[in-house]
């Protein structure tokens, strides 16, 4: 896929036409600050990516992030993750919140905002309450496997580039902590739809039509990997054997046609590979 240029921060004229009235120019100022900024830091997208959420978070007191990117956005069907930056976890953490999200459950207690991204074809940024109005997540394990991550309050942001294809981020809160506000809300939305390259990072060329599908365990083990983990760390986070682990490491080698960690993580970091399969 021909990838688009980077586009510019839009001005501080732009953005607070924008705004609601629950914006101030004070607001508008400092999302101009943040996306001009962040377009310009680093050399790469990685880096850039990092700091733009990075901030992000901070602007809007949320505690972690997680971008991915999403294949096939339709309504009532388990989505498959596998391409992923974060920060604000520790990886106790974050291998707690992948179970969560591998959890088949997760399709149908998030499919709000799936279907308003299918039906709009347009950037949807939702809070937890508009994604869950009937309050499913309160009858499903994935509940459980979300607050023993000690991920509660969260707002998450699609925004499809094409072929239904969407760059995701969430950011999230404790579970101690309030919820975020209808400005904090907008402010996430306007910043994210501001930052077209970011969504459009490690898009697959191929569509996902040349590779078999990855299971939710195998995203998982992939996204440790990724992250550089040892094996016996991965098995303890996961809450599996080496020798179950070690099973779905074969799986994920062979999936990608390669022999090591160290391969797997370089083919990655050169975009040799494409960041997910369904």
């Amino acid at each position: 896929m021909q990838k688009k240029p980077m586009s510019e921060p839009r001005s501080l004229k732009q953005l607070e036409s924008r705004s609601s009235r629950s914006l101030s120019e004070a607001d508008a100022r400092m999302m101009v600050r943040l996306v001009a900024e962040a377009t310009v830091f680093g050399k790469t997208i990685a880096e850039k990516q990092t700091r733009l959420l990075s901030e992000l978070s901070e602007l809007v007191d949320a505690k972690a992030w997680l971008w991915n990117f999403n294949f096939k956005m339709i309504s009532g069907i388990q989505k498959v993750y596998v391409s992923y930056a974060h920060g604000g976890f520790s990886l106790a953490r974050f291998a707690k919140y992948l179970q969560a999200l591998e959890h088949p459950d997760m399709g149908r207690v998030a499919d709000a905002i799936f279907r308003e991204v299918e039906v709009t074809d347009r950037p949807v940024t939702m809070p937890k309450y508009q994604i869950d109005p009937d309050n499913r997540a309160s009858e499903s394990e994935a509940l459980k496997l979300r607050v023993n991550a000690d991920i509660g309050h969260l707002v998450v942001s699609f925004h499809p580039t094409d072929d239904h294809f969407a760059g995701c981020v969430g950011l999230y809160r404790r579970v101690s902590e309030p919820p975020f506000t209808d400005r904090e809300v907008q402010m996430i939305h306007i910043v994210l739809t501001e930052v077209p390259w970011l969504h459009r990072t490690r898009s697959p060329d191929d569509r996902g039509a040349k590779v078999p599908r990855l299971s939710p365990r195998q995203q998982s083990v992939l996204v440790l990997l990724l992250d550089g983990h040892p094996r016996k760390v991965i098995s303890q986070k996961l809450g599996i054997s080496e020798h179950t682990l070690g099973g779905y490491i074969k799986e994920v080698f062979r999936h990608f046609s390669v022999n090591s960690q160290a391969e797997l993580m370089h083919r990655f970091l050169s975009g040799q590979v494409s960041s997910f399969v369904t």
